[in-house]
């Protein structure tokens, strides 16, 4: 709910709407039970999250990178999940084409070597 409230509150720079934005979370009756089950699901939205708020607050700095990170460890705890690496690289594709392909190959690049490191298998 944090990174929620923190994502609001830089777009809108009002912190009664970011505190809304960050309990209305709280409304959903499937938070009640996922939160109790606690799947991987929960670690990757919470990953998500986390990498939006890093991009949207660093995406003019060097500190870009580091949401890129974290939207490789998304993708490695749940495959589905990679609406916020694609909507981020979108956007800076449309703000700066040179700075979002790169951004978006080394997402690629990240995940493609891990995923052949993990497939070798000496036997």
């Amino acid at each position: 709910m944090f990174f929620v409230y923190k994502i609001v509150y830089h777009v809108t720079s009002n912190r009664k709407i970011a505190i809304i934005g960050g309990l209305l979370p709280l409304t959903q009756p499937l938070l009640i039970t996922w939160t109790i089950v606690n799947r991987v699901d929960v670690a990757a939205a919470t990953f998500e999250i986390i990498g939006v708020y890093l991009f949207l607050r660093y995406h003019k700095t060097k500190w870009l990178w580091a949401s890129a990170l974290i939207f490789v460890i998304t993708f490695f705890n749940k495959q589905s999940i990679i609406a916020g690496a694609i909507a981020c690289t979108l956007y800076l594709l449309i703000k700066n084409w040179r700075r979002g392909l790169k951004y978006g190959i080394v997402i690629l690049i990240s995940v493609g070597l891990i995923l052949l490191i993990g497939s070798y298998r000496d036997w």
